[in-house]
């Protein structure tokens, strides 16, 4: 496909537009040019410019889901880098920036837009420019706050957009917990620890397969009213005992991180003892 890089004019700012040889044009807006008008707009009694701007993406918007949105998802995406631009120049705490976020929050205002204060920005750019669609809000506005959380370039937002699939796909990294076989495998130190109690009969034995046997056995008791236990079953599946194992995984690490602390302690008592005896000795 080929593609021409022009200049070109949108709402009334210089913007690089990549147009595609089906007609599709993909315009990224000079963030230097959306900061300029926001100054001015900032800084006068006359807010048309930051409108007329802010009012070029959202009719910008209004194009691609009337003329072009079962045919491509570019120009949506064109539309969110746009508003990404947007958050870009607003997201700082200088005197340029703060004067954006002015203009931005009377355009907000004189529309009629309310947002709680925990609102991010990115959902209330998305908002401006997409309406009260929740849902979209919510995708969107969320796409762009992980877009700013990972410091996607804006040269680089619709690359990172597509490789994650699309605006709807993009998701926070989560992260990778064990699988119940690692935790087990932590879990299997405490099966070296304190014996709580010992049983053994003939029953028991009969109820034992040594073929099933590898590193653990489950008893199924229930407590008795004379305090003893009795026990109601023996259990030799290795699911249900990897998952028993697995669940004294973090009983086993917080146990080894105490006994580490304890040796720690025992260790810098030791070290004092003796640079007493040395100091005495001396």
């Amino acid at each position: 496909m080929n593609t021409v890089m022009e200049t070109t004019s949108i709402s009334s700012l210089n913007v690089e537009a990549t147009v595609f040889d089906n007609g599709l044009t993909l315009a990224v807006v000079d963030v230097t040019a959306l900061s300029t008008t926001l100054k001015t707009a900032a800084k006068t009694e006359n807010k048309s410019d930051f409108d007329t701007a802010l009012n070029g993406i959202i009719a910008e918007r209004v194009s691609w889901e009337q003329n072009e949105f079962d045919r491509s998802n570019k120009k949506l995406y064109a539309i969110l880098q746009t508003c990404y631009a947007m958050f870009q120049a607003m997201n700082s705490t200088d005197a340029e920036a703060k004067a954006y976020k002015i203009a931005f929050n009377e355009f907000c205002e004189r529309n009629q837009f309310v947002f709680k204060g925990s609102t991010h920005l990115t959902a209330k750019i998305v908002r401006c420019v997409f309406g009260d669609d929740r849902r979209r809000v919510s995708n969107y506005g969320t796409a762009l706050r992980i877009a700013a959380e990972k410091n996607i370039n804006l040269s680089n937002f619709f690359t990172f957009i597509e490789t994650c699939g699309g605006v709807e796909e993009v998701r926070r990294d989560k992260k990778v917990g064990k699988s119940p076989e690692a935790r087990a495998k932590v879990g299997k130190a405490s099966l070296h620890g304190e014996v709580l109690g010992s049983v053994s009969s003939d029953v028991l034995n009969g109820k034992f397969d040594a073929s099933a046997y590898t590193d653990a056995v489950l008893l199924l008791a229930t407590k008795e009213s004379d305090g003893s236990f009795a026990i109601r079953r023996v259990i030799q599946n290795s699911t249900v005992i990897t998952t028993a194992l697995a669940s004294l995984a973090k009983d086993v690490k917080k146990e080894s991180e105490k006994t580490v602390v304890e040796d720690s302690a025992v260790s810098d008592m030791q070290e004092r003892d003796n640079a007493i005896h040395l100091a005495i000795a001396a």
